[in-house]
């Protein structure tokens, strides 16, 4: 995934105190039915991937200036091909390689995946998802995305959620941006600078949060707000739990990660709301520090409507040179599922934060060596789900994504794809496909 060129100005803001004292992240009074997440560019795709693996303990996602989830072949490219880790991924989802629109990676394949991922037991029930809101941000003018793949999110939520009116779309003369209503920023529709946030003149962190938990707890950010210090925790605490499918046991996370308390939470003791913020490519804190985190726009919206912030960051790699989230299985095969090393790191600070009392602690991770029993190797209990007769039919016209009593590891070739048979389990494998190189 490439960037265009950034610009380097000065911002001149008034931004809050920041704290370089590393602490732990504990238990926190929080609204556990009240769980949100965001994210900004690949951030949006984390957040979306969060709500598919564990939409029974989120209440509702925005996702901001990216496409859908689990975009893309899902796969690396093979050792000896020329393309670098992350170009099969754009290949299929973004503008970068001109591709036509009927190249690009298409929405009911991810919905697919949902559904196979169910039948595995490597997602929580997709029905946990229906009537929570969504929030989609897509710029008209982004330089990576076109709209119909920014837009993406509502089609492949849409048949889950159920209810339209609990999904909002908003559409702006916009870049791959961050939206912000503060002064100072550069404009919507112009180059992306090192935050990639602008001036649209409203705030998507306002916008959102409002819209995924309502007015009943989202008021607009007071006009004289003092706001607490941004806090630095150790993410390296919640490096567990990590199985064979993960590369080298590495989530590609950084050392540390940014929360953010407000006052009536932090010294009067009440029961917080709690979100997690998922940065995108390039403004992780290696990059540009706290000061994507500090100019978002949720520090503000956090103190006025006590909301507990985390933002917990990832880091370089040789696979991930952006750092971006994992959209293309950079972690390992099973990435946007429970078996993902970020969605574990992630599952692990809200375990924390909620307390051992929590019974999602009860509940084993899933692996892929558990016993056949433990996954569903049917087709059938798809039917259980309820979506639409043409997504069914999607599904099920592609046989070949989950195969019984399979062969012995090996490469498919199906029309101008390549696949790839990966074995979850003795008689249970998934297949991947990426475009032809």
């Amino acid at each position: 995934m490439q960037l265009p060129v950034v610009t380097w100005g000065l911002l001149v803001l008034c931004l809050p105190k920041f704290s370089v004292a590393v602490t732990s992240l504990h238990r926190m009074n929080v609204k556990k039915d009240l769980v949100t997440m965001s994210g900004h560019s690949a951030g949006g795709s984390m957040a979306q991937t969060m709500f598919v693996s564990y939409s029974s303990r989120i209440k509702g996602i925005a996702t901001l200036s990216h496409t859908f989830y689990r975009c893309g072949p899902g796969v690396l490219p093979d050792a000896n091909s020329t393309l670098q880790p992350d170009d099969l991924f754009d290949i299929s989802c973004t503008n970068l390689f001109n591709p036509l629109v009927s190249e690009l990676y298409d929405p009911n394949d991810a919905i697919a995946d949902i559904l196979s991922y169910f039948q595995l037991g490597l997602i929580d029930d997709p029905k946990n998802m229906e009537g929570k809101p969504l929030y989609v941000f897509s710029g008209s003018m982004s330089y990576l995305f076109p709209l119909q793949m920014g837009l993406g999110p509502a089609q492949v939520f849409q048949p889950f959620i159920k209810n339209k009116d609990m999904i909002k779309i908003a559409v702006f003369p916009a870049n791959l941006t961050l939206p912000s209503n503060k002064p100072g920023l550069p404009s919507c529709s112009g180059p992306l600078d090192a935050l990639q946030i602008a001036n649209c003149g409203f705030s998507a962190a306002f916008e959102s949060l409002q819209w995924i938990l309502g007015k009943k707890y989202i008021r607009p950010p007071s006009k004289v707000l003092k706001l607490q210090p941004l806090l630095e925790f150790d993410q390296t605490e919640f490096f567990y739990g990590f199985g064979e499918n993960v590369f080298d046991d590495d989530p590609v996370m950084d050392s540390i990660g940014y929360y953010y308390i407000p006052k009536a939470c932090r010294i009067y003791g009440h029961k917080c709301l709690l979100h997690f913020y998922f940065h995108g490519c390039m403004t992780s804190r290696d990059v540009v520090g706290p000061n994507h985190v500090l100019n978002s726009g949720f520090l503000e919206v956090a103190e006025t409507n006590g909301i507990i912030m985390i933002f917990p960051q990832t880091r370089q790699s040789v696979l991930s040179t952006l750092r971006c989230w994992d959209v293309y299985g950079y972690t390992g095969d099973f990435f946007a599922t429970q078996l993902g090393a970020q969605v574990i790191v992630i599952k692990n600070m809200m375990d924390r934060i909620m307390g051992p009392d929590d019974p999602y602690d009860k509940k084993p991770a899933p692996t892929p060596e558990a016993e056949p029993a433990d996954y569903y190797t049917s087709p059938k209990p798809v039917k259980n789900l309820e979506v639409s007769p043409e997504l069914l039919r999607a599904y099920e016209d592609d046989e070949d994504n989950v195969l019984q009593n399979p062969a012995p590891y090996q490469d498919v070739g199906r029309k101008n794809r390549h696949c790839t048979l990966t074995r979850v389990s003795p008689d249970t494998v998934l297949k991947r496909c990426r475009p032809a190189e």
